[in-house]
């Protein structure tokens, strides 16, 4: 044998051993490495402002729906990053004291933020510390009194929590709930503030 003809029989060889793959086979793309994380569901948001003149007239909890939106790797730990959000379900009333004017004020909360996360996979349990920044936004409006005028919510908070669910196999959707404490990066009137979040959700994987 020739040493001209070992190139030739080499190339038979890796012919014959890509016809014995299955035809089947694909090649790898983006869904092999991560997935999209959808969730949203029912959240109470507390919130604190720290100006004595707000504190006395904005109300301290609401009610609305809290989402995200986000793309996790895969594996036993994912980590994951998104857009996070928050939208009061109407207005939430507080009575004004009468020794600053009477009348009440009207407020309706909402936010859009980022937040990174990593999530463990126990099993059927998923266990996940974040962190984040979020832009919140009030629509303050306020009806007989002539005390204060209205001064809108406009500040960003860095925040971080914890989050939990439980996973409903063979199906790609998950029960959970969140809890997160967030601190505001202003410190006057409208943007001074701390809040905390509470969230049931549902999640879907695709």
């Amino acid at each position: 044998m020739t040493c001209n003809q070992l190139p030739s029989i080499a190339a038979m060889a890796a012919l014959a051993g890509l016809a014995a793959l299955p035809a089947s086979a694909e090649a790898a793309d983006l869904s092999d490495a991560f997935y999209l994380d959808l969730s949203g569901g029912p959240a109470a948001l507390m919130l604190h402002m720290n100006e004595d003149a707000l504190d006395d007239i904005i109300a301290d909890t609401y009610w609305g729906i809290d989402g995200r939106l986000g793309i996790c790797s895969k594996g036993p730990v994912n980590f994951c990053a998104g857009m996070t959000g928050y939208v009061s379900l109407g207005g939430t009333t507080q009575e004004i004291e009468t020794r600053t004017g009477g009348g009440k004020t009207d407020t309706q909360l909402s936010s859009l933020g980022a937040y990174v996360a990593a999530k463990g996979n126990l099993g059927l349990v998923t266990l996940s510390p974040y962190a984040g920044y979020r832009q919140i936004y009030g629509d303050v409006r306020i009806e007989n009194n002539t005390r204060f005028s209205p001064t809108d919510i406009d500040s960003g908070a860095f925040f971080g929590g914890l989050e939990t669910s439980i996973k409903f196999f063979p199906t790609d959707l998950e029960l959970g709930a969140r809890f997160e404490y967030g601190q505001s990066t202003g410190d006057n009137g409208a943007r001074d503030y701390d809040y905390g979040l509470g969230s049931a959700f549902l999640r879907m994987r695709f």
